[in-house]
């Protein structure tokens, strides 16, 4: 009875604490993890892991390839060509006819840009052909009136019929787009995709081939007057053959900074990277330090091969000025 007396509490006083101490003993079902024993069953079954790990670094793999793979079909590149001429804006050629714009997706044109083009794949004139969109670019102030026109029919305070007033222009500018995965049937599953920049470098070829072509067809090919045949050795003398060269620079010079060729004056040529100002600036200097200097030498010492036939050339000459001076002196005392 002694020992059930001490497990009975006593009666709290007031104010007085009760400690209780619960001891919990552990579970018997719980466990630890024994790595050895881990990695002992894994010996048992080591190929089933390293099948597992095998197919693990697959996965790995494959899934980078597929995405790049997957990027690389939808790939498209894209380039703005600008027409400079003062006709373009109107959308005709410098011949004033009607400039057509998709002859540069024309059979020849993708031909020579195919074959400029070391492509990994072979792909066809008409499967590239497919694979190009052309669109024009309107002009800002254009652009800014359909915006306006838009918000204006969206809010529903006007009809339809005011966006036929809308005075289209167009800007001389071309977005050339080109898209990846060439087949012979439109309709084809399996299609050749180029890698890398093979994709840019076609584009480029495709215009620069459609370039060669516009140059050849429109542009104004007349060259200079070239004298430089007609000087012959041994029939002309010193000073005579120094005037054909006289006339054939100036006639150069004048081509270069002709008033046609005002917008190309300063653009450089991809050959040698010269441009006309540069090639004046060659002749003007060519003409100053060597033909100038020689003209006067062999003016002022007389030196010549046929001294009679030259007199009569100077006479001549002496002659021919004297009257322009007679008819410039008549005008000046008529004024």
């Amino acid at each position: 009875m002694t020992e059930i007396d001490k497990n009975v509490l006593k009666e709290v006083e007031n104010n007085q604490k009760v400690e209780v101490v619960v001891k919990r003993e552990s579970e018997n079902g719980t466990a630890e993890l024994d790595l050895v024993r881990v990695f002992s069953n894994m010996g048992k079954k080591k190929r089933v892991y390293a099948w597992v790990l095998i197919i693990c670094m697959l996965v790995g793999l494959s899934v980078p390839m597929l995405m790049a793979e997957l990027k690389d079909k939808t790939e498209s590149v894209s380039a703005v060509i600008t027409f400079l001429y003062d006709g373009a804006k109107l959308e005709q050629a410098p011949d004033e006819t009607p400039l057509d714009i998709n002859y540069i997706t024309s059979s020849y044109i993708l031909q020579n840009a195919i074959n400029r083009t070391c492509l990994s794949e072979n792909i066809t004139v008409s499967s590239l052909e497919r694979n190009m969109g052309i669109e024009r670019l309107l002009t800002e102030n254009t652009r800014q009136d359909l915006e306006v026109m838009e918000k204006v029919i969206n809010e529903g305070k006007t009809d339809y019929d005011a966006v036929r007033d809308v005075i289209y222009q167009y800007d001389g500018k071309y977005i050339l787009t080109l898209d990846n995965g060439f087949s012979s049937d439109p309709e084809a599953k399996n299609k050749v995709f180029l890698k890398g920049d093979e994709l840019s470098n076609l584009l480029n070829n495709v215009i620069e081939s459609y370039n060669e072509y516009f140059y050849e067809t429109y542009m104004d090919m007349t060259l200079p007057d070239n004298n430089l045949d007609s000087i012959s050795i041994e029939d002309h003398d010193y000073i005579e053959k120094l005037d054909e060269m006289v006339t054939m620079l100036n006639s150069l010079s004048e081509y270069c900074h002709d008033k046609d060729k005002e917008d190309f004056y300063e653009i450089r040529s991809k050959k040698d990277g010269m441009s006309f100002r540069d090639i004046d600036d060659c002749i003007r200097l060519i003409k100053d330090i060597d033909i100038d200097y020689l003209y006067a030498y062999v003016f002022y010492n007389g030196i010549a091969k046929d001294k009679k036939s030259m007199m009569t050339k100077y006479e001549f000459q002496l002659k021919n000025s004297q009257r322009e001076l007679n008819v410039v002196e008549g005008n000046i005392k008529n004024n």
